[in-house]
Formats: C-alpha cells, sequence, structure tokens
C-alpha cells in the first residue's frame, strides 16, 4: 500500500492517510476504535458519513471531483450523521481538530509520502 498524505496548497495537513475505496474499508472507517488507528481516512465514492459505533469526534471534509472542499464539519461527535453533501464525491475523515487551517473553498491534494510520485 501506497503511503499518502493530505495537503493544502503548499502546506501539508495529513501525514499518514489511508484510502477507503471499498465497500468494506468504508463502511468500517473508525468504527470500533478506542482511538483513530490512521491520522485520516480518504473514502471514496462518498458524499455521507455515519459515526455509528464509533468513541470519539471527528472532523470531516466533503470533497467535489476536483478535490475543492464543498462542506466542513468540526467535531462531529458518535453516533451523529453527516450529509448527504450535493456535489461531494469524497470524504476525509480525522481527529476532531485535525482540519482546523482548512477552509471551504480550499482545493486539496492527496500525495504519495515524500513526493514519490505523481498526485492522486
Amino acid at each position: 500500500m501506497v503511503n499518502l498524505e493530505l495537503w493544502n496548497l503548499e502546506t501539508k495537513v495529513i501525514g499518514n492517510l489511508k484510502m477507503a475505496d471499498r465497500f468494506g474499508s468504508r463502511l468500517l472507517g473508525y468504527m470500533f476504535r478506542k482511538s483513530p488507528h490512521y491520522e485520516a481516512i480518504l473514502l471514496t465514492p462518498c458524499n455521507s458519513i455515519h459515526c455509528l459505533f464509533m468513541r470519539f469526534p471527528i472532523d470531516v471534509l466533503f470533497l467535489d471531483g476536483e478535490n475543492r472542499v464543498l462542506r466542513k464539519v468540526e467535531g462531529l461527535r458518535p453516533w451523529r450523521l453527516a450529509g448527504p453533501v450535493a456535489g461531494a464525491r469524497s470524504v476525509v475523515e480525522t481527529r476532531a481538530g485535525g482540519f482546523r487551517e482548512v477552509l471551504v473553498g480550499d482545493t486539496i491534494t492527496v500525495r504519495p509520502a515524500e513526493g514519490t510520485g505523481r498526485d492522486l
């Protein structure tokens, strides 16, 4: 598996991003964990999420097909829902406070770690 990073312009936001692009990995996400097992998870395709069976709050970014932030949810608590968000193609989840510097309208980039390849 390729190690991925999440960038906002030239600022690294997340250094350990897991791609969840299959039904099982999207369904489970952070469920049943006492704390995040990855710094962040990129769920694709996805336009809504749930926090059922989660034990900690998360921050969420809803992204369009160009990785532009359509909606940002901060501190989403366990047992809550978010979305669906019109136009969203993917979602990034991280621990609460992890997207403090990201704004709606920003375009984020997913890159292989340490610039070892092209952007995704």
